[in-house]
């Protein structure tokens, strides 16, 4: 690999934290990789997209009914279904997180993005455009930029392979809990970004059925943050119970200041954060590419 090549490499699998990613799903950990990464995502995401508007059109159901509905197969899904596949996949042993990510994580995660793309499109398809009044514009952009600025802050501090769940599926390792960034005010900011930036793509549309899926989206926060809430104490264990006393769900809530003694606690890892030399997100990546080098 020429030093161009390798500086890449360290672009598209450091700075995104995708390189754990990688490696667990078996691929090497360079550009290309990545690439394909993003594209079979985004494949998965568009698949969605136009089958569930497809389905729409079809059985003329209400689109808002209908986003309801997904939705709420989204979060059974998500709260029920992953908790017990994830369980019976670390029991089995060998590859859990490429069996999992073959089965089901590739196909929910893209099915999320393509629930907040749908305002957009569904209000396109139906005679709506992006190109309207400049008011109505700038009115949806400043979400959508809101929404963005979390999305790239969240996977910049958070990191690819935490997003997709891959230290969840590890052996012997520890989730981390992220409370620096963005995560100091929002305790999901992706999902929270994701919805933002679907609520302002629709107003940008501005037609009813955009606005109506918009709205849509942007209830289900309610019965997604306790879904994900309970999930993430499950994987992660009392270090997230207190950052969910501490940080915000919706309404941003700054994490308060710790007295003395739990300050001094925290200096020496013993809070259920991590500093940002984060020793045990170190020691939980060495244990990650040791144990693919075993399995290589």
């Amino acid at each position: 690999m020429t030093g161009a090549d390798a500086r890449i490499a360290v672009v598209s699998t450091e700075m995104f934290g995708a390189r754990d990613l990688l490696s667990a799903l078996g691929w090497k950990p360079n550009l290309f990789s990545f690439l394909r990464f993003s594209f079979l995502i985004a494949v998965i995401m568009l698949g969605f997209v136009a089958v569930t508007v497809f389905v729409g059109e079809m059985i003329q159901i209400p689109p808002a009914i209908l986003q309801v509905f997904l939705w709420g197969g989204w979060l059974f899904w998500l709260g029920y279904l992953l908790p017990r596949h994830q369980a019976r996949d670390l029991a089995a042993g060998g590859d859990a997180y490429r069996r999992a990510f073959w089965r089901e994580l590739c196909f929910g995660i893209g099915f999320n993005f393509a629930m907040m793309l749908r305002p957009v499109v569904v209000g396109i398809v139906e005679g709506g455009s992006v190109v309207g009044s400049p008011w109505i514009l700038a009115l949806g952009l400043l979400p959508s930029g809101l929404g963005l600025f979390a999305i790239l802050d969240a996977s910049r501090q958070l990191g690819v392979s935490c997003a997709f769940f891959v230290y969840e599926y590890a052996r012997d390792t520890t989730s981390p809990v992220i409370d620096r960034g963005v995560y100091r005010w929002f305790r999901h900011p992706l999902f929270t970004g994701g919805i933002c930036m679907s609520v302002g793509l629709g107003i940008c549309v501005g037609t009813p059925v955009a606005l109506e899926l918009a709205a849509v989206n942007a209830a289900v926060l309610l019965p997604y943050l306790p879904v994900e809430d309970r999930r993430c104490s499950n994987a992660v264990g009392s270090r997230y119970a207190r950052y969910r006393e501490e940080v915000g769900g919706i309404v941003p809530r700054s994490r308060r200041v710790l007295p003395t003694s739990e300050s001094v606690q925290a200096q020496n890892g013993s809070s259920q954060g991590e500093r940002r030399e984060d020793p045990a997100g170190e020691q939980r990546v060495h244990q990650m590419r040791a144990g693919q080098t075993r399995r290589q």
